[in-house]
Parts: C-alpha cells; sequence; structure tokens
C-alpha cells in the first residue's frame, strides 16, 4: 500500500459485543499499518476514535422509535448515516463496514446513498434484512415469496399491523439499488442468503467469528469453580438465560429437560449467564449461580471454564459465538441441530446436537455427558482443536483485511 487505508467500522454500539460487532476489528487493525475509525451510538469505551453519532439523543431516538412502532416500520426514520455524510472521518474513510445496524438508531432508506459514495461492507448478524420484520423467521418461510399475512407480528421487532408484505418490497428496492458486498458467519446464513429474493444478488462471503485463543483457553476446572464459589466435586451445566423474552432461545424445552434430570446421585450446579428469569422451579433441585450478563472477556473465560457442560438450546441462530467460546475454553456443547451451532460444533465432535423443542432428547444428551467424564475429556480436546484450526481470530482478520483491500481496489462509484 502507498499509503495507509482508512477503514471506518459502523455498529450500533463498541465494547458490549465487541468481538462481533467491529470493535475488536477496530483496535487491531489500528495497530496495525491501517487507520481505523468507529461509529456508535452507544459509546462504552475510552477510545478516541470511536464516535458516538447524534450526540445527547436518547429521547429522540426514542421518540423515532415510537413513532416508527406506531407506523409498523422500523429503521427507516433515525438521522444517524445523514449526519454521518457531512463527518470528516467519513469523508477521508476508504471504506465503511456497517454492522448491526438495524437496532433502533440507523436508516436503511442511507443504504443505497451511502454504497454509492464509499466501498461499503455489510455483515449480516441475523436474517432480518431478507425479512418483512422478523430478526428470525425459523419455522416461516413467507420471507422467500414476499411475506405479508405475517403469522408472528410480534417478534422482534413487533408490528401492530401487518406491513410486512411492504417493508419486504422496501427492503429488495434498498438493496437493489446499493453496492453492497455482504459478509456471513455461517453456512447457514449463506444458504439463506442466496435463498433471498431480497439479497441474492450481491456478493457474499463467508468469515466466520473468530476468537483470541490466547485468552480463550482451558484453564484448571477446579480453580475456576473456586473463584465463582462453586464447589470442586460439582458436575457444572452453564447456560445463558436472556433477561428478555427471546422465543428462540429454546429455555421452555431446557427449563422441562432440567425437571427431567435424574441428580439424585450427582451434585449438579447450575451456572446461569445474565439472569434467573423464570427458574424457581429448578431451585429446589439444583444449586443454582447466576453471573450478570458477561461484559469483560476474563469473566467470560472464567464462567465457560467452570462449566463442565455448556448447554444451547436454542431453535434459532445465525452463529453461535457463545458454542465458539465454550469449546475454545474445552468445554463440550450441547445444542440443538437445524441451526448453524451443531455444524460449528462439528457434533459429535465438540459436542452433541439434538432435535428442537425436544425436552426428552436434550435431557438424555446432558445426562449422557454427566455420566461420562470420559466422553466429557474427548469432547474437549476436539472441541479446542476445531476452534484453533477455523475460528482463530487471525484467521477473522486476515479474511476481513483481504475484502478490505479487494472492494477498494474495485469500487466504482
Amino acid at each position: 500500500m502507498s499509503r495507509k487505508r482508512r477503514i471506518l467500522q459502523v455498529s450500533v454500539t463498541d465494547v458490549d459485543g465487541g468481538r462481533f460487532n467491529g470493535y475488536y476489528i477496530h483496535k487491531y487493525i489500528s495497530r496495525n499499518n491501517y487507520i481505523s475509525d468507529m461509529v456508535v451510538s452507544i459509546k462504552r469505551s475510552k477510545d478516541p476514535k470511536v464516535h458516538q453519532i447524534f450526540l445527547g439523543s436518547r429521547y429522540i431516538n426514542y421518540g423515532i422509535r415510537m413513532f416508527e412502532k406506531l407506523l409498523s416500520i422500523h429503521s427507516f426514520l433515525y438521522p444517524a448515516p445523514i449526519l454521518l455524510l457531512f463527518k470528516k472521518y467519513f469523508r477521508k474513510t476508504d471504506l465503511i463496514h456497517l454492522h448491526l445496524i438495524q437496532n433502533n438508531w440507523f436508516s436503511i432508506l442511507m443504504l443505497p446513498i451511502i454504497s454509492r459514495i464509499k466501498p461499503t461492507v455489510l455483515t449480516l448478524h441475523n436474517p432480518w434484512d431478507m425479512t418483512g420484520h422478523c430478526i428470525h423467521p425459523i419455522e416461516c418461510e413467507r420471507w422467500k415469496t414476499g411475506c405479508g399475512k405475517c403469522p408472528h407480528l410480534k417478534r422482534q421487532w413487533s408490528l401492530l399491523i401487518d406491513t410486512s408484505s411492504f417493508l419486504w418490497k422496501v427492503k429488495r428496492y434498498i438493496f437493489s439499488k446499493s453496492n453492497i458486498t455482504l459478509v456471513v458467519a455461517s453456512g447457514w446464513m449463506r444458504q439463506h442468503m442466496k435463498n433471498s429474493p431480497i439479497l441474492s444478488h450481491l456478493p457474499c462471503h463467508l468469515i466466520p467469528f473468530g476468537l483470541d485463543i490466547n485468552i480463550y483457553k482451558p484453564l484448571d476446572k477446579k480453580t475456576s469453580k473456586k473463584r465463582l464459589g462453586i464447589s470442586e466435586q460439582a458436575i457444572v451445566l452453564c447456560f445463558r438465560n436472556p433477561k428478555r423474552k427471546e422465543g428462540f432461545k429454546g429455555m421452555p424445552w431446557l427449563i422441562e429437560a432440567l425437571k427431567q434430570l435424574n441428580t439424585n446421585d450427582k451434585a449438579v450446579c447450575l451456572l446461569i449467564l445474565e439472569s434467573d428469569r423464570n427458574l424457581n422451579c429448578l431451585k429446589d433441585k439444583y444449586k443454582i449461580k447466576t453471573m450478570n450478563w458477561l461484559k469483560k472477556d476474563k469473566d467470560v473465560v472464567t464462567a465457560l471454564n467452570a462449566a463442565d457442560i455448556f448447554i444451547m438450546p436454542s431453535i434459532a441462530e445465525s452463529f453461535g459465538m457463545m458454542a465458539i467460546e465454550a469449546m475454545a475454553c474445552g468445554t463440550p456443547v450441547i445444542t440443538t441441530n437445524k441451526i448453524p451451532t451443531a455444524d460449528l460444533i462439528e457434533a459429535p465432535k465438540g459436542g452433541l446436537a439434538v432435535p428442537p423443542k425436544d425436552s426428552k432428547a436434550l435431557a438424555d444428551a446432558i445426562d449422557k455427558l454427566i455420566s461420562n467424564k470420559a466422553l466429557r475429556k474427548k469432547m474437549s480436546v476436539q472441541g479446542r482443536k476445531i476452534v484453533e484450526e477455523k475460528y482463530s481470530f487471525n484467521h477473522y482478520i486476515k479474511e476481513h483485511l483481504m475484502l478490505y483491500e479487494k472492494r477498494i481496489n474495485t469500487f466504482k462509484k
């Protein structure tokens, strides 16, 4: 390169979810022959190169969100991308990389304009861009034919009236006029993108999310349990229980499976990440340790190393980052098939995959791993190897930088 490239990451926030929302990319390339800026709606870091656009707009954004809700539209009216056009760091950048732009702060109506001014890459974190409004359509396939007559208006982000067909058509028009290169993290997402009438015409690159495997690594399990105040002899089942109601995380079937599980001759502890909401029914049967949503890598690593089994019973995911984190820490994973996570863990190498919504199969899988320490150890070694070979942060960065260079060199306004 004759000069340092300037890259602009754009996402709803920086530190929270930094492993996949562009913040870690920003930090890394800033130290490696690139000039990097980041634009966010919510700034948590003190990094001077992370810029909070529309500062002090919390109440204005809330008003826009309520107005959009009344109109049953989403991510159309926010002014952030218009303001972005006038920023010095935008004018100087060589490429803009968009992440999580649908999270109540960015207007997708501006994508055609932005992508004609600057080389633009968009990472798809979920199928929202392909649908009339759903983040995860799950079993519904109306997104393939234009939506309308939506059977799931209350799914995030909910609609008061059924405008799903209109929103689908608007998205199709927006992306037909946009000069965008897409990035997806899983083969499952790439296949959905190919089946999407909205996105299938756009170039797409498969780049799995990556981890710093020098941070996410196996530690002494007894020491990790002791740090969390958990008995060294306890079998620890770890899972994330979201504070807000997310129907696709599979919690009803996990709770039912834990009720069925025979623990009479075993000391079993539940290590719950984020919330113990709706888990009172299990408190008489299990010792429960709850950790608030983990934002620091060292806390995530300690929790996953304290766990003997990580359970991810989702019925919909676009990738499954926590499964990769668990395997990197040497913890076997139990997940469901028909979602990307089963492929990521290469079941049965890094863990087990069971049918979705099947609490009996889930309970049997948990019992199988609880009862077989040798199998857990084998999966621990195999899972770690999978992460080292396919999901390292170095590979993640290398693939992005290659894409950036290609996109910049071939861009035509």
